[in-house]
């Protein structure tokens, strides 16, 4: 009997590891990269202006790099009207040390400035969209330490 309860548990603990993640990786290049929430997607150079972003779902992971761009575009179309959460993550260092960096991520559209960012101090934001509306979502970098990681993350969602 132990050794069926035994066995019984292994086989449990062996298909709870071999479950994979929901999040599936998307080449940026592919068709399906458009439509694809909750994928997660890579920073293809050039991304410098809006003309060469690249494609961007609300839902999903951005991981990207800061190098020697001044900033980095995603381009994304509105699902649904509604407010969608922005965040953003990057090594930011100690603000009271020489080990310091701030990196700012903002929403424009196809004319005029951005609006709320997220910076140093205020990792999130929270912007209204429009269905069929096309949005840029902008990375760059105020300062910078060259022994720190150039590496972020976007995550965005739809909060209604």
């Amino acid at each position: 009997m132990k050794k069926v309860v035994a066995g019984f548990l292994s086989l449990t603990l062996l298909a709870s590891l071999s479950i994979s993640a929901t999040a599936t990786e998307v080449e940026a290049k592919s068709p399906e990269f458009m439509n694809t929430a909750g994928a997660i997607y890579y920073d293809y150079e050039p991304n410098n202006n809006r003309e060469s972003a690249n494609p961007y779902s609300i839902g999903g992971q951005i991981n990207g790099n800061l190098d020697d761009s001044n900033f980095d575009y995603y381009k994304f179309v509105a699902e649904k009207s509604g407010t969608i959460r922005v965040q953003f993550a990057y090594a930011r260092g100690d603000k009271n040390s020489s080990k310091y960096q701030d990196f700012w991520l903002e929403i424009v559209q196809n004319t005029g400035p951005g609006g709320t960012r997220a910076d140093y101090s205020r990792h999130s934001f929270d912007k209204q969209v429009v269905a069929g509306e096309t949005y840029y979502l902008r990375a760059a970098r105020a300062s910078y330490d060259s022994s720190m990681s150039n590496a972020y993350s976007i995550y965005t969602y739809y909060l209604n």
